[in-house]
């Protein structure tokens, strides 16, 4: 970390999501945001608006703690900008305004509760920045806890965007039977929405925490002794094949339990299946999974504001763990 502060200038990213609660910090100088440390908690904020409409108090004031968590790691940054944005869950949330003025009133944060189509134009936006494809025909699906983001490009020209209620935590939530009936409607509403756009042998982006999950576990099953990239390729029938295997091992020996947070091992099979409708509809002969999300949208959107030309860098990720005792620690993401 730079010590001397006051040579750059500091933004904070916090993404308020369904399944959990993030934050990037970044530094700016010249042409390159520089995203050094990533911290995660997992706050299923989805359980409660997707059951009963509403965030309950006890998830309200654990988001409390943990955003104060947040501010009190940024307070020795004197030239900082904080950008909190919340997404699915508190879209839906009836109790919204309550939850949000009394962060406002406790924290002094002003949260910005963003659309769906903001949301996939943030995403858009940093995905095109690590992610080159030329003119070719691409889809790119950010898949979270309550929602999907799909956008259809050409080049750089945005044929289709839109945001669909399809979450993971939302397939989650229901009995088996109804889980069948989630994933045909998904799988029919992507083959109305998307069915003029789709031409064989497409690339598929995908994005969101399950799919970066997913191209971990394939790219250390695949390459051992290697770090993951910024991004992950293959085909689509190798990331099908690879899941399969994956799930199967699952079945035999918990490896998930091993290698992942509960929170995390759970979405993986409801995500899963959500991908393969994703793929299936859009006849995609590969994949890409890009290691960046919506609080990197939301940093380089910024600070292209005033810096239309500023590219953005990886970081490390650190993770918020529990609730009422927060510490910080190293993750795997």
């Amino acid at each position: 970390m730079n010590k001397n502060l006051n040579q750059a200038q500091y933004f904070a990213a916090i993404d308020i999501g369904s399944n959990a609660v993030r934050m990037a910090l970044a530094e700016f100088h010249g042409k390159y945001l520089k995203v050094t440390h990533s911290w995660r908690s997992f706050l299923r904020l989805g359980q409660d608006v997707f059951q009963s409409g509403e965030i309950s108090r006890c998830s309200s004031n654990t988001l409390s703690e943990i955003l104060e968590q947040f501010l009190d790691y940024l307070k020795e940054y004197s030239n900082i900008e904080i950008l909190p944005v919340a997404t699915s869950a508190m879209r839906d949330a009836k109790n919204q305004q309550t939850v949000i003025g009394q962060i406002k009133e406790n924290l002094g944060l002003q949260v910005k509760v963003i659309s769906g189509a903001e949301e996939a134009d943030y995403i858009l936006t940093v995905v095109q920045d690590v992610v080159s494809w030329g003119r070719e025909r691409v889809i790119l699906a950010d898949l979270g806890g309550g929602s999907l983001e799909i956008s259809v490009l050409q080049g750089t020209d945005v044929l289709f965007k839109k945001s669909f209620d399809w979450g993971v935590l939302r397939l989650l939530k229901l009995e088996d039977r109804p889980k069948h009936l989630f994933l045909y409607k998904l799988e029919q509403q992507l083959k109305k929405e998307l069915d003029q756009y789709i031409i064989p042998d497409m690339h598929l982006i995908l994005s969101g925490g399950p799919a970066k999950i997913w191209a971990r576990l394939i790219h250390a099953q695949q390459f051992p002794e290697r770090k993951a990239d910024k991004l992950f390729t293959l085909s689509w029938q190798s990331f099908i094949h690879s899941q399969g295997i994956l799930l199967k091992k699952e079945a035999e020996h918990s490896i998930f339990e091993e290698k992942l947070r509960p929170e995390q091992a759970e979405m993986l099979i409801p995500s899963f299946h959500i991908f393969e409708q994703i793929g299936k509809v859009s006849l995609c002969k590969k994949i890409t999974v890009p290691f960046v999300g919506l609080k990197e949208g939301v940093l380089l959107k910024r600070v292209r504001q005033e810096s239309p030309d500023v590219r953005i860098e990886s970081q490390s990720d650190i993770s918020l763990q529990g609730s009422s005792h927060l510490t910080l620690t190293k993750v795997y993401d």
